[in-house]
């Protein structure tokens, strides 16, 4: 699969021969490294705009000998998505200190001229080639350019996630509060009800006709008061206890969970964890409950009998997925949203709550749940859940 970083690369044209070319460069550039950062922050530091991100001269040094470091790399690569991870966490850093997106990138332009400079200079007696290694050095410092410009991307939709999220959380903490009086008004009458049905059914003969009708009643009120729970659940804000989890021990503890289950005792299960997942930020009580609304709704699809794969891994950037997959019939292209909104259900007994609480779940910790079409046949949802997951 074609990475973020691929396509950049591919859309700029930058390849092996550009790569051997910015290697060409470095020897001639290397010893003008120092003068080139000794430029770049005097220039910055003559903008106050720009200079106010700095605390003290200290920093600025250090910023420096970090500005080497990273034209050294610059020009050596290798050119892959270990590099791409380095220049994001730059990115970030710029966005954490509070530089605008002017500052940086007129100051990329202040480290092409230090470049061309150079290039003009030591090149000079080879107009082939230092022709091929400004076009070399154009992409690579685009590239730069684009990788910057992304986080500062990122930054802005995840500025705009938090404010939407704020927004909903206060529309929901109101609706909470009603739902909270609401069920209690209704939950009491409900329980007084189910304890008088319980009283007639316990005085009719055992042979009665009439035990059916209040079996039936029961059963009502049963699946009632299960709407009300899970409305609760669903309007109650979502408060999280983050904490390191490891991705194959939650799988394991889900599973520990349902072995005894009727329904999920029949399904063949398949677990896929690469080494070297490593522990991620979590709530892992709440995760739990979705992972288990998910392989419940899993082995209902399949009626008890079929595969299932649970399955962790990490995205590009950093991030988890969890993934439960089904050979089961699957989800119509048409209906893989509407499955995700409040009481919407194919199960008889079901409230219609248990994906749209899963989803609030994921999106309470940053993160999303997707349905698509999955290799086993069935349905495959994917649970991801970001490197960095929101405080509440």
């Amino acid at each position: 699969m074609e990475t973020v970083f691929d396509e950049m690369k591919r859309y700029v044209g930058f390849d092996a021969a550009d790569a051997g070319h910015l290697a060409t460069l470095r020897p001639y550039a290397r010893p003008h490294f120092r003068q080139i950062a000794e430029t770049f922050y005097e220039t910055i530091q003559r903008h106050p705009g720009a200079s106010r991100v700095f605390s003290g001269q200290d920093q600025v040094e250090r910023l420096k000998v970090s500005l080497q470091q990273w034209a050294e790399l610059l020009l050596t690569g290798p050119y892959d998505e270990a590099y791409y991870g380095v220049r994001c966490r730059i990115g970030r850093v710029h966005v954490k200190v509070g530089l605008q997106q002017m500052y940086m990138l007129t100051a990329m332009n202040v480290i092409r001229g230090s470049f061309r400079e150079i290039v003009f200079r030591e090149l000079a007696h080879d107009p082939a080639l230092k022709d091929a290694i400004m076009i070399a050095l154009h992409k690579i410092l685009d590239l730069e350019l684009a990788i910057m410009l992304e986080t500062y991307r990122e930054d802005y939709i995840a500025k705009l996630y938090r404010s939407e999220q704020q927004a909903a959380l206060s529309r929901l903490a109101a609706i909470g509060e009603v739902a909270a009086s609401v069920a209690h008004e209704i939950r009491n009458p409900l329980a007084g009800i189910s304890g008088a049905v319980e009283v007639l059914r316990d005085d009719l003969p055992a042979s009665s006709p009439r035990r059916e009708v209040i079996k039936e009643v029961l059963g009502q009120i049963r699946r009632l008061d299960e709407r009300v729970r899970d409305l609760l659940i669903y309007a109650r804000t979502i408060r999280l206890d983050i904490e390191p989890v490891d991705p194959a021990e939650l799988i394991r503890a889900t599973q520990s969970l349902l072995s005894e289950e009727p329904l999920v005792r029949g399904v063949r299960v398949q677990v896929s964890v690469p080494q070297g997942v490593g522990r991620h930020p979590m709530d892992r009580g709440r995760i739990v409950e979705v992972l288990v609304n998910l392989i419940r709704n899993a082995a209902e699809a399949m009626n008890g009998e079929g595969d299932l794969l649970l399955a962790a891994g990490r995205l590009q950037g950093g991030a988890l997925a969890l993934i439960v997959e089904d050979s089961g019939p699957g989800v119509p292209a048409e209906r893989v949203e509407e499955i995700f909104a409040p009481f919407v259900t194919t199960r008889p007994q079901g409230t219609g709550l248990g994906l749209a609480i899963s989803r609030r779940t994921l999106e309470a910790h940053g993160g999303s749940l997707t349905c698509e079409k999955g290799s086993l046949g069935g349905a495959r949802f994917i649970a991801v859940i970001p490197q960095m997951v929101p405080t509440t």
